[in-house]
């Protein structure tokens, strides 16, 4: 992801802060921007996505198995950490209700 660090000289270039705002008054008046930062948009999704294959690769190497097994193995421990943390929110927000 630190690759997709230097594109962000050129973003706060040209887009100003239309990058951080909802109103985009110079992305609107100017078409070119917008097709600019589509393109930006798409290069740092190639980078991410890029950066989920090394992951799952580097993953795969240290625990012993394939990327695959290592992209199942990631997905288990977002759904474990995801779930340990619903649950209790979910618990809390019944009980809340039901005492109303």
């Amino acid at each position: 992801m630190i690759w997709a660090l230097p594109l962000w000289i050129p973003e706060l270039a040209l887009f100003g802060q239309d990058l951080f705002t909802k109103a985009t008054p110079r992305l609107d008046a100017n078409p070119l921007l917008a097709v600019a930062l589509i393109g930006f948009g798409l290069v740092e999704l190639i980078i991410g996505i890029w950066a989920i294959v090394v992951f799952l690769k580097c993953l795969g190497q240290v625990q012993g198995f394939s990327a695959w097994r290592a992209l199942g193995n990631a997905l288990l421990a977002f759904l474990i950490v995801f779930t340990a943390i619903l649950v209790p929110i979910l618990l809390i927000g019944g009980l809340v209700a039901w005492l109303r």
